[in-house]
């Protein structure tokens, strides 16, 4: 069913009249409609933009590119900006946190930890069922693991274990992680916060890179993710 396109432009003009820099067409629209319905894109940027000006963050770029498999929306101003890309699957959605750059000046003072419970309200509202991340930046191995993410590739986590220089958490690690995949095999995902909490895994954890995942209909994952992320 195609959107009418009274209620289409009135969707785009509200997006321009919030000064968000929209990119679509019109069968996009009625994909992002289709699929994402409860996902209200002008509140998201709205909240996040305030969040931000708490920050001292101001004079924030805001854009969104709505495509036929999903969208992705951009807020960038000095020495900030996220990325994230939303794309639709057979009966639910997923998020790829493509990138994230805080000020130093904020960093370690709650800022991401509130913008992504104002990304989560949405998720939820629009059908999001998996999160997806690349840990490769400052402290975000450490951070994901923290949050409940899960590595999705066996390999990677051998290398940051095996790099190392902590022969104690090495060998609690290896413990760990040899249990794990003979149990539930090399393709599952491994849960990230058992090295996070073990004695060295700190360190071992940042500037670290793996590629993680979260999945929402999973109850122990949901339940583990929601503690951290509202503490």
């Amino acid at each position: 069913m195609l959107i009418p396109k009274l209620i289409e432009n009135e969707l785009i003009n509200e997006l321009k009249e919030a000064s968000i820099t929209v990119n679509h067409s019109n069968e996009a629209l009625d994909l992002y409609k289709l699929n994402a319905k409860g996902f209200d894109v002008k509140t998201m940027f709205k909240e996040l933009e305030k969040e931000l000006s708490n920050y001292d963050i101001n004079n924030v770029k805001k854009k969104i590119y709505f495509k036929k498999n999903g969208f992705d929306f951009t807020l960038s101003s000095r020495n900030f900006e996220m990325t994230r890309n939303i794309t639709y699957n057979d009966g639910y959605n997923s998020v790829y946190h493509a990138y994230l750059r805080v000020p130093e000046r904020v960093q370690g003072k709650g800022l991401t930890r509130k913008m992504f419970q104002i990304l989560y309200k949405q998720y939820e509202a629009g059908n999001v069922k998996k999160i997806n991340v690349t840990a490769n930046i400052n402290i975000g191995g450490y951070a994901w693991a923290k949050y409940g993410f899960s590595a999705l590739n066996k390999d990677e986590v051998l290398d940051i274990v095996n790099s190392s220089s902590n022969s104690l958490f090495k060998k609690s690690a290896r413990r760990k992680i040899k249990y794990f995949y003979s149990k539930y095999g090399d393709n599952r995902a491994f849960p990230m916060h058992r090295l996070a909490k073990l004695k060295g895994g700190k360190d071992a954890l940042l500037n670290s890179f793996w590629s993680g995942v979260i999945d929402l209909n999973d109850r122990g994952q949901l339940k583990r993710f929601l503690n951290y992320l509202f503490k």
